[in-house]
């Protein structure tokens, strides 16, 4: 059958390696959530000054509007 002859094929790796290499990926996802997190706290300081822009655009156009 196929499916034998790929499981077949696998390299077998003892327990240790397995272990490492679930170490070495629990290192490499500890990375990439660090490097997620300071986006996702770059795109929220981001976030909050173009609001502070928008809500001085609006005051400006409120301002020009109002009646004398």
């Amino acid at each position: 059958m196929m499916f034998d002859a790929l499981v077949s094929a696998l390299p077998l790796s003892s327990e240790e390696d397995q272990l490492k290499r679930i170490k070495e990926l629990q290192a490499e996802n500890e990375v990439v959530g660090t490097e997620l997190q300071k986006q996702l706290e770059a795109a929220e300081l981001e976030l909050k000054q173009v609001e502070a822009l928008f809500n001085e655009a609006t005051d400006h156009c409120i301002n020009l509007k109002k009646p004398e």
